[in-house]
């Protein structure tokens, strides 16, 4: 599979620029999750937000071509999976170590998968500015890992660094199979719209467990907001 032409001009600067604002609503949204006491609770709140956000916009935007429903199912049970891997991270370590780790392992793997499966092979300075940006971000999670070990056996900063890892996998697995069913698609707004119909189902299977007193009260606002952000993360990166 071949890949779209490279963008240029004010056509590549639009592309980085709504990569860096996706970049920007994924971090806001990662922070938003983090903060909760109640993460499954709130998490249920996001999902609930976006299908809200979402679902009346599926009868005005385009529906993905029949090709594209296939990635759409599998995209959706992958970010079933990386919700509950980015709960047990957060839930194991602290956000500034597993955050940059899940988050900096994604890109390798994607330019991995892309180049052996897809046969889309990065040029020199493009495969450098990958490993520099992972690096990079990766790095940054070493200044948390360093306190977590001079307070706690390695075998119990253990679990995060797994799970962190995990989630990052995750993440190129979306990622890689999103980048696929949007070309098939034929629009990547149609296609993120109805990926956030899709994962709803998974707000249904976990909306049980908000049933205590009082949590719509203690994660209502700031799920919901959470769950804005999320709808809004997606659309810049898949277009």
């Amino acid at each position: 599979m071949t890949g779209p032409p490279p963008a240029s001009g004010s056509g590549g600067a639009t592309v980085v620029a709504a990569v860096l604002v996706a970049a920007v609503l994924h971090a806001t949204w990662n922070a938003l999750a983090k903060s909760f006491s109640d993460r499954l609770a709130a998490f249920t709140l996001m999902g609930l937000a976006s299908v809200g956000c979402t679902a009346p916009a599926l009868q005005f935007v385009p529906a993905p071509a029949r090709a594209a429903w296939p990635a759409l199912g599998v995209s959706a049970l992958l970010h079933t999976g990386y919700n509950l891997l980015l709960l047990a991270s957060y839930r194991l370590g602290e956000f500034n170590q597993v955050y940059p780790l899940a988050r900096g392992t994604g890109p390798l793997l994607v330019a991995a998968v892309a180049a052996g499966a897809l046969h889309e092979h990065l040029g020199a300075a493009q495969l450098a500015g990958v490993l520099a940006v992972s690096g990079g971000i990766i790095a940054l999670s070493a200044g948390p890992a360093r306190r977590v070990r001079s307070h706690v056996p390695a075998a119990s900063a253990r679990p995060a660094v797994l799970a962190a890892l995990a989630t990052g996998v995750m993440i190129a697995s979306y990622t890689v199979v999103d980048g696929v069913g949007v070309r098939h698609s034929g629009t990547a707004i149609g296609y993120t719209a109805w990926l956030f119909a899709l994962e709803g189902w998974a707000s249904r299977c976990t909306r049980w467990r908000c049933g205590g007193v009082g949590w719509g009260a203690r994660c209502k606002g700031t799920g919901c907001s959470a769950g804005s952000a999320g709808c809004c993360r997606s659309p810049p990166t898949a277009w």
